[in-house]
């Protein structure tokens, strides 16, 4: 319990201090084939080095741009958690480094286009603060 309330305190604090970023995740897939392709899955993208995410700030997943058909962005969600160092703290708050989410496009098939990349980039807001 010490260790949930030491975080809750943490990002309360820290929601002053935070700054607002745009993180652009992308998936892509090569149209080979008469048969298409399709690129489905999760990216991620990392904030940086001494980085770290405000608890529950991911938010977004609008598409930026893409190519071909069907674009999705899904929600997003912190990960890659990592405590933070030399806080003090008896129990030190771990925070996300990370933003990651389900992305998905597909080229649809047919011979037109073959050898064309189809992909979607997707944009995500986060706040996000340094601790050095």
């Amino acid at each position: 319990m010490k260790s949930l309330m030491t975080s809750t305190i943490a990002a309360i604090l820290l929601a002053g201090i935070a700054s607002a970023e745009t993180v652009t995740l992308r998936v892509e897939c090569r149209k080979d084939s008469d048969r298409g392709c399709t690129a489905s899955g999760r990216a991620c993208s990392a904030i940086g080095d001494n980085r770290y995410i405000v608890p529950g700030s991911p938010s977004g997943g609008t598409v930026q741009n893409f190519w071909s058909k069907n674009p999705r962005c899904g929600a997003p969600e912190a990960d890659g958690y990592a405590a933070v160092p030399n806080t003090g703290l008896p129990y030190p708050p771990s925070y996300a480094t990370q933003v990651c989410a389900s992305l998905h496009v597909e080229s649809g098939s047919g011979f037109a286009n073959l050898g064309k990349v189809a992909f979607v980039n997707c944009t995500y807001q986060v706040r996000t603060f340094t601790i050095e």
